[in-house]
């Protein structure tokens, strides 16, 4: 209540341009981001991964940007010297900080990028003004591609991550739109560009993992595929599917040496 009477207030006293909704949502994305951009400091200098560190700065861009459409139209500023003005946000930072590992702090920045996608989706659809809307879909766009490279780091893991706030159709959206919908079957052709390793969730299973041009894919299990007859360079095709862990190989062709290699699986079948 106390946020809602200063925007009402300011916009009284100085007859800004904009609806109550949109001066709410300019603050509760400032908000929003200076939560991400410290939660995600404080997991770079735990962590020490550098992912943490470039999106940290993608959402201090962010929190600047709502920063000055705050002071532009003369709007309350919920961020203090010493923290957030509201305590609760407070107390929010130091319970996300407290992740012990690296899994937990995954799950809880593609939470947050989740919450921050479902907001900014909120305020586009609210808003008529060009300026707020060109904002809005550039922290838009940007928590989208975050919200891939955090599940992305999870599958890496062979941890599987489940939406909280977004529904599944948003989710697969998201990823559909990078060339990665979520349970669409389909195929990729490319260079290799990489192969490596991977350890599953039983420790010690291992499998095959290879860079096709920009797209992880999963090709098989090592203990069924023994020697995976690719090398950098080559040219394959793979067809299969998306699932939480990437894209999952159900076959390939090596159309370089000429070697092909079949998964005989259930979901598989399903796979044309």
């Amino acid at each position: 209540m106390r946020g809602v009477f200063f925007l009402l207030f300011f916009t009284f006293l100085f007859g800004a341009k904009l609806s109550v909704k949109e001066m709410k949502e300019i603050v509760s994305i400032r908000e929003d981001e200076k939560l991400c951009e410290d939660v995600y400091k404080s997991y770079f200098l735990k962590f020490k991964n550098i992912q943490f560190k470039n999106i940290s700065s993608d959402e201090q861009k962010h929190s600047q940007m709502a920063k000055y459409l705050i002071s532009k139209y003369r709007l309350y500023e919920p961020v203090g010297k010493r923290g957030f003005k509201n305590e609760n946000l407070n107390l929010e930072y130091e319970k996300l900080k407290a992740a012990r590992d690296l899994k937990s702090a995954l799950e809880n920045a593609s939470f947050l990028e989740e919450g921050e996608i479902k907001d900014l989706q909120n305020a586009l659809d609210f808003t008529d003004n060009d300026e707020l809307k060109s904002f809005f879909s550039q922290m838009l766009n940007d928590s989208k591609n975050h919200l891939r490279v955090f599940v992305t780091m999870l599958r890496d893991m062979k941890i599987p991550y489940t939406p909280k706030i977004l529904s599944k159709q948003q989710y697969r959206a998201i990823f559909y739109e990078s060339g990665a919908d979520i349970n669409k079957t389909g195929k990729i052709q490319g260079i290799v560009k990489k192969y490596y390793e991977v350890e599953g969730i039983k420790k010690g299973n291992y499998w095959w993992v290879v860079n096709v041009d920009d797209k992880r894919v999963i090709i098989a299990n090592k203990n069924i595929l023994p020697e995976l007859n690719i090398n950098i360079g080559d040219k394959i095709s793979v067809e299969g599917y998306e699932d939480e862990y990437g894209f999952v190989s159900c076959g390939f062709k090596n159309l370089t040496n000429g070697f092909e290699f079949k998964v005989f699986s259930k979901r598989c079948e399903t796979v044309k």
